[in-house]
């Protein structure tokens, strides 16, 4: 039935036995009714099992000069049980009796001496029911067209009858007509019945889900699931709560309270202790306020907190680092998970007065802040700490206090050699014209390499105020070495200055290097703004040849070639030349022979190879361009070539 109120049994006694052996659910309703022709009609149910409860009796006379009489009456069972019930009534031709589950009594009503029923309307919280009819000698030709009749006892005359109507949320009040005619004897009793309200399951299917040996590995930003059930009919959950205790003491530390909503998730966003076994617990209510139990616990464990370690810059209070009017607070971020950073928390304070200068919180995967221009003095003492957060928003603590010292660096070189773009030799000198010091502060510099603009791959810093080998300075008539990590303003401010990378690891030879110069303050130790940034491409040669040799059976005697092209004159020693040709390069050691004479004088050239090793002859041109010292423009646009 839609009300999901069922019918398990049902009896009557002028053809059942009086005694019914039983399988009960806890709450179930008994509902008997048994007339009689004459006055006081008795009625009783028993059981062998006890746990039974009476709960309602309807019972009076009718009129007439010889009244009939009518009993009803309702038992629950009080629990679980078989048993064997006993109808005891004083007729047994005239009684019914039947078992209703899963059902409450909400309404009982009749108007004694055939004055017919009233209406009969669910309370607000109950979304349907059943209603029920018991009827003393049913009127002739009478049409219940809505009710369904279970159960009947007696002749069809005069007989006793129940009538049920399902799925409804009011039971219409019923004329004394259809009892008796609307007669002496008539009369009706009855009955409204409700879904029993079971109120939500405890919540099922909870995600994340873990043991307490066993807990899941959680960030502290997590989302909580689970699944609503109730074995209500139309059962909705208006409201739920989630509650996560500390597993070590059951502490609370984060409670929803009841919150409106009929989503299944909740987004856990509070700051829980990394490292740390949690267990939460989830309750639901449904439309009308009923609540679940607690779900089962399940237990978690928040990811290991992101660590961060101060880079630069870097000092103690005794001894504070250097930095400029806006420098860069860099740090290295390690997740024990290897979760990239999300975001970080910065404190800069003066530490005079321990005045808080900035307090910033960004998201940003970057480990480092660009304090900005204007909040920093120049020649005082700052502190920094830094705390991260990953992308599981697990908190990290706060570095320990770094110190420094402000001053305004060096002005920011302007670079010279090599020319922009231009090619190097592999271990190519540097060369710039040095700023100046506003402070008359002694100056270092360093020097970036990368090959990437952004300074990030293959990486290379030369710092003269941690190694001033190879650097040197013009004195406006030779080159001098440093004598010292920085040199005074006076003796470099707006002089050349050079780094030689003979010592150095080599570059790698076809690889463009992008490189920049910034001045060093030599008392704090702080870079000064980069200069502009400018490229290079390492290596002197250029070469190419045809990617797969013209084969034939027979050999090339003659071959005239010709290009438009550029090669660069300038330098000590110009840019050179040579184009090759071979006609076995079908061979695994070809045999190349120089044409540059002949291709520079447009004309042709006799092979003189007459031998391979093949089973075909391969020809092939190859040019090949040593730059040498110039630095000018080499170009090869095209070429072309005859043979015969």
């Amino acid at each position: 039935m839609d009300s999901k109120i069922t019918i398990p049994y049902k009896w009557s006694f002028d053809k059942d036995p009086i005694s019914q052996d039983v399988t009960l659910k806890k709450g179930d309703m008994i509902i008997g009714f048994a007339r009689s022709p004459n006055t006081d009609v008795s009625f009783k149910i028993t059981s062998t099992n006890g746990s039974l409860a009476y709960t309602k009796n309807v019972a009076y006379n009718t009129g007439g000069v010889q009244p009939d009489s009518i009993a009803a009456v309702i038992y629950h069972a009080m629990s679980d049980m078989t048993t064997t019930l006993t109808f005891a009534t004083s007729m047994k031709e005239y009684t019914i009796a039947a078992v209703f589950r899963n059902a409450e009594l909400v309404g009982h009503n009749n108007l004694p001496h055939g004055r017919g029923t009233l209406q009969q309307t669910l309370p607000e919280n109950k979304h349907n029911g059943m209603g029920i009819l018991l009827v003393n000698r049913l009127s002739t030709n009478v049409s219940l067209p809505s009710y369904t009749q279970i159960v009947q006892a007696g002749p069809a005359i005069n007989s006793a009858h129940m009538f049920v109507i399902d799925n409804i949320r009011t039971q219409e009040a019923q004329p004394a007509s259809i009892s008796d005619g609307g007669g002496n004897y008539s009369a009706i009793a009855a009955f409204l019945l409700a879904t029993a309200v079971k109120g939500p399951d405890k919540p099922t299917n909870l995600n994340p889900s873990g043991s307490s040996s066993f807990p899941v590995i959680v960030g502290a930003a997590f989302t909580i699931s689970w699944s609503y059930s109730s074995l209500d009919v139309g059962s909705t959950q208006k409201y739920y709560q989630v509650v996560i205790q500390k597993k070590i003491d059951n502490s609370a530390v984060y409670n929803t309270g009841m919150i409106e909503s009929g989503s299944s998730t909740h987004k856990v966003t509070v700051d829980l202790l990394p490292d740390t076994e949690y267990y939460y617990i989830v309750r639901v209510w449904d439309q009308y306020n009923n609540f679940s139990p607690e779900s089962e616990r399940q237990y978690i464990k928040i990811f290991k907190a992101p660590t961060a370690t101060p880079i630069s810059p870097v000092g103690s209070r005794d001894k504070p680092g250097g930095a400029n009017l806006a420098p860069i607070l860099k740090w290295d971020y390690y997740d024990p998970q290897g979760k990239k950073q999300y975001a970080f928390d910065m404190r800069i304070k003066r530490v005079s007065d321990n005045f808080m200068v900035d307090n910033p919180y960004l998201t940003s995967i970057i480990g480092q802040y660009y304090v900005p221009s204007g909040k920093l003095e120049a020649g005082v003492v700052y502190s920094w700490s830094v705390r991260v957060k990953s992308v599981d928003f697990i908190l990290g603590e706060w570095t320990p206090e770094q110190y420094f010292i402000t001053n305004t660096p060096p002005s920011a070189p302007t670079l010279t050699l090599p020319v922009d773009t231009y090619r190097t030799s592999i271990n190519p000198i540097f060369e710039a014209l040095a700023g100046s010091d506003p402070e008359d502060d002694r100056q270092g510099f360093v020097i970036e390499l990368a090959s990437d603009e952004q300074f990030t791959l293959d990486k290379r810093v030369y710092n003269s105020k941690t190694d001033y080998k190879n650097w040197s300075y013009y004195d406006g008539h030779e080159w001098q070495p440093f004598d010292d990590y920085t040199l005074s303003n006076d003796t470099v401010k707006g002089k050349k200055i050079r780094f030689d990378m003979s010592d150095s690891e080599p570059l790698i030879k076809n690889t463009t290097y992008y490189w920049r110069m910034a001045g060093v303050d030599g008392t704090t130790g702080a870079f000064g703004n980069w200069s502009k940034t400018q490229s290079i491409r390492v290596g002197n040669i250029l070469q190419f040849q045809l990617k797969e040799p013209i084969l034939d059976k027979v050999e090339a005697h003659r071959l005239v070639m010709n290009a438009v092209y550029k090669i660069a004159e300038d330098g000590a020693t110009p840019a050179r030349l040579l184009v090759e040709v071979s006609n076995n390069a079908a061979d695994e050691s070809p045999t190349w022979e120089d044409m540059t004479q002949a291709f520079l004088n447009r004309d042709y050239l006799e092979l003189q190879n007459r031998v391979k090793q093949a089973d075909k002859w391969g020809l092939n041109v190859r040019i090949t361009v040593f730059a040498n010292d110039s630095l000018g423009p080499i170009e090869f646009d095209a070429f072309g070539f005859s043979f015969d």
